[in-house]
């Protein structure tokens, strides 16, 4: 009998929010650290049966960083990584970032213990992540974030 082939997709599917506020004129985004290697992240996870992949997001966000408002219908952009498997191996994911504007900061949340978290501009937000996409994706908010008309 022949062993099966495990054939690893060319990518799967992940969603992030973008959490951020406005204080005195100045968009601030929350980035959350991951818990295995301490990397600076937005909050992301996998797609949730029965929910769309924006409040999907939403769901992130209020686990992972105890954040809550109203999230965009549509993303704001994407970006693409490699994630390291619990197991060892690596898969490609392609994650969709949808903004929330943030009007709750919870003091308690699942994920609370797990995490730090940093509140910053877009620009210190590029220069904290080291995922290429992600930094990509900040630097070209920059120039849009101010005037995108989000559907929330």
């Amino acid at each position: 009998m022949k062993k099966p082939v495990f054939i690893q997709p060319a990518s799967v599917q992940q969603i992030a929010a973008l959490p951020y506020v406005s204080v005195g004129g100045q968009t601030q985004i929350l980035l959350i650290t991951s818990r295995e290697r301490g990397r600076w992240i937005l909050p992301k996870g996998w797609p949730v049966k029965g929910l769309s992949y924006s409040d999907a997001a939403a769901r992130e966000a209020e686990e992972e960083a105890g954040v809550i408002g109203p999230v965009s219908a549509e993303p704001f952009g994407h970006f693409d990584y490699q994630k390291r498997m619990s197991k060892g191996y690596e898969v490609r994911c392609s994650v969709l970032v949808y903004p929330l504007h943030v009007i709750e900061h919870r003091l308690e949340w699942k994920e609370r213990g797990d995490r730090q978290m940093r509140w910053c501009t877009l620009s210190e937000a590029a220069g904290q992540v080291d995922d290429a996409g992600l930094c990509h994706l900040l630097q070209s908010a920059q120039r849009t974030f101010p005037t995108v008309p989000w559907t929330l």
